[in-house]
């Protein structure tokens, strides 16, 4: 299976289960159903366009084995957490896989394992200016759309649980500065503060499709009939008019 049809049935499954999640929590008209399906379609001809997938295998080509298992064993404890504080199966479910996802792509070493790099490398990710703003156009298919779409699941997630805005963007801010500081110390890869705002930007992203479905799903409910049985008119009533 070519990379490009390999991201295409991982965009394409993931988009379909978050369109089931969605409307397990909140039932969508088939116009918004069908719109959310064209922007999948769509998002992903133009990441397969951009040549997406090749960074897609640059990332997932690790040769680190101590980090999944470790990624692993947190995915589980997160399960174990969120089933404790009685979120539904297929909530808990999914904000793991996204997590594990988030975890593999952004901690595993792709040459080696993992070891301590020194303090410099924190030193030149705050302080080389390219590490903050995109060197070139073709920076955004192939590094910043990536981490954007990164994070989207986990925004996603954090919305259907009913957080707010500041927490879920303040626990976004706090695992995307423990990922930079862990690249920056113990593996090869570049650490950027560049990173931080896509991933922010991604996990926005997923939240405010929530929003708008819960606002859309709001606004075109029937709204019910607030007065009380003795307000109606009885049949006493309409017998004296």
């Amino acid at each position: 299976m070519s990379v490009s049809l390999w991201l295409a049935v991982v965009v394409l499954a993931w988009g379909g289960w978050a369109l089931w999640l969605v409307q397990s929590f909140h039932p969508l008209s088939p116009h918004r159903t069908t719109t959310l399906v064209g922007l999948f379609i769509a998002g992903l001809a133009i990441a397969v366009w951009q040549d997406m997938p090749a960074n897609v295998n640059r990332w997932l080509a690790s040769n680190d084995h101590v980090m999944p298992v470790v990624l692993l064993v947190a995915t589980v404890l997160v399960i174990v957490v969120l089933r404790r504080r009685r979120w539904p199966l297929r909530l808990v479910s999914w904000q793991a896989v996204a997590l594990l996802l988030v975890g593999f792509v952004s901690l595993t070493e792709r040459w080696h394992n993992p070891s301590f790099q020194g303090l410099g490398n924190i030193t030149s990710c705050v302080a080389e200016a390219q590490r903050w703003l995109p060197g070139t156009l073709a920076d955004l298919p192939t590094d910043l759309l990536p981490n954007a779409f990164l994070f989207a699941p986990v925004g996603l997630g954090l919305a259907l649980m009913g957080l707010p805005w500041t927490r879920i963007l303040g626990y976004i801010m706090a695992a995307s500065v423990t990922i930079e500081l862990y690249q920056a110390l113990f593996t090869t890869r570049v650490c950027a503060p560049r990173d931080v705002v896509c991933n922010l930007a991604g996990a926005a992203l997923g939240a405010l499709t929530v929003r708008f479905l819960v606002q859309a799903a709001t606004s075109t409910r029937p709204v019910p009939d607030e007065r009380s049985h003795s307000d109606r008119p009885t049949s006493d009533d309409v017998a004296m008019r």
